[in-house]
């Protein structure tokens, strides 16, 4: 694909675009356009089978249910008034707060009620 063709493609992608950046937005999507099809660079767009081969290898057979920011924000209240932090309990555990599913959370809930429970006198 010659640079001229690539150019040409950048500018009608862009024709839309009349803000005083358009003549760069189209330059910069001209050289990526060249560089990607260059150097073979691969991309989602190149080979749909090739990606959703991709996706099946690296990812879990069964689906991951993340925790919310709703359950995590909840979960947070109820420990600070108990003066802890979910993210200093979910440090202490070795957990990435960003990749918590709902389950560790619900366990992390589960053994911090076991240790007020054990604090507490009856």
């Amino acid at each position: 694909m010659s640079m001229v063709h690539t150019l040409n493609h950048a500018l009608l992608v862009n024709l839309n675009d009349t803000t005083d950046k358009s003549s760069s937005k189209a330059l910069t999507a001209a050289q990526k356009y060249l560089f990607i099809q260059t150097f073979s660079i691969p991309t989602a767009t190149n080979n749909p089978e090739d990606e959703q081969r991709h996706n099946q290898n690296n990812q879990p057979r069964h689906n991951i249910r993340y925790a919310s920011l709703k359950f995590k924000n909840h979960v947070d209240e109820y420990m600070r008034k108990n003066n802890n932090k979910l993210c200093d309990v979910v440090n202490s555990c070795g957990l990435d707060m960003e990749k918590l599913t709902h389950d560790q959370l619900r366990g992390i809930v589960f053994k911090f009620d076991e240790h007020l429970k054990k604090q507490s006198p009856t």
